[in-house]
């Protein structure tokens, strides 16, 4: 069973990129594109399956595989979401495997302040972020065949890389200002987003209108 719209059925069919870490009969364990910390994994099973509670033989399947890999670290948690409430957006289901080291610094769920309406690292950004990424491939290799075959600039190309590009400025835009304004901190950005306090706040400060010495955010 596999549902054209979902992207981690595009994933076990080929269709989308993903760098697979290990591969079952039943399941597949990929690397998430931003990883919460060295040796985040994601473990699917090849069908398509909502939630963990959908197929429980499935999810026995696939949590035995995820049980496997995470033998590996002295510390790990085991996650999944269950429905929107529990930060759900991508109906495939998937088991999150991050091993953990004492001083990582990682808040789950994926650093929130414990405000109920402060944003999450949830499964949407994972989604946006493989759609992304598909789209740069997709859109690589055309550029590639056109100048290869035809020795001219693929201008159309471009301009869809271009206007992907500007959207995912904007979605983070839209997510550091909610994050400010629900009281994270600078540092807790530029973890989130792999990069130092004082990068997050120089590249996004003016999306806030703050003015103050980072220093102190």
């Amino acid at each position: 069973m596999r549902d054209p719209s979902c992207v981690f059925c595009r994933i076990v069919d080929g269709d989308a990129p993903a760098t697979v870490v290990d591969s079952w009969p039943e399941a597949l364990a990929i690397t998430p594109l931003n990883p919460v910390v060295p040796g985040h994994t994601l473990v699917i099973p090849r069908r398509h399956v909502a939630h963990a509670v959908a197929d429980p033989e499935i999810t026995a399947h696939v949590m035995r595989r995820a049980a496997q890999l995470a033998d590996a670290w002295a510390s790990t948690n085991i996650l999944t979401s269950i429905g929107a409430a529990a930060t759900q957006s991508v109906y495939h289901l998937h088991i999150h495997v991050v091993p953990r080291t004492d001083g990582d610094g990682l808040m789950l769920p994926w650093g929130t302040t414990g405000d109920p309406h402060a944003p999450h690292r949830c499964d949407r950004v994972d989604e946006l972020e493989a759609r992304l990424t598909a789209l740069h491939d997709v859109t690589a290799r055309a550029a590639d065949d056109i100048i290869t075959h035809t020795r001219s600039i693929p201008t159309e190309q471009i301009r869809t890389a271009l206007g992907a590009t500007d959207h995912a400025q904007h979605l983070t835009r839209r997510a550091v200002a909610h994050a400010r304004h629900h009281g994270w901190t600078w540092e807790q950005i530029g973890s989130e987003l792999g990069i130092t306090r004082q990068a997050a706040w120089e590249r996004w400060r003016h999306t806030t209108d703050e003015q103050e010495d980072s220093t102190h955010a």
